[in-house]
């Protein structure tokens, strides 16, 4: 094998595994932000009990909230207020 294919080969590996932790960085990021949007939602069910907005505990209103955070929770609460 010549110089040059091995300089190929090489950056291609560095390339996969560079590929690889910036998919396992994003996907832990994504996983972050699922969990505290299901917090959020959470303490919110408990707080507006008393005024009878329920907001589900779900994979799309939890990343919903964990993307958008504060104005998710408002417009997730103004849908399930006027709409539902």
């Amino acid at each position: 094998m010549n110089t040059l294919s091995i300089a190929l080969i090489m950056s291609l590996v560095i390339g996969f595994i560079v590929f690889k932790m910036k998919l396992f960085e994003w996907l832990f990021k994504v996983s972050v932000k699922l969990i505290i949007g299901a917090m959020a939602l959470f303490i919110l069910n408990i707080v507006s009990g008393y005024l009878g907005v329920y907001i589900p505990i779900n994979l799309f209103t939890s990343l919903f909230v964990g993307l958008l955070g504060i104005p998710g929770i408002i417009a997730l609460g103004l849908f399930q207020f006027f709409i539902v």
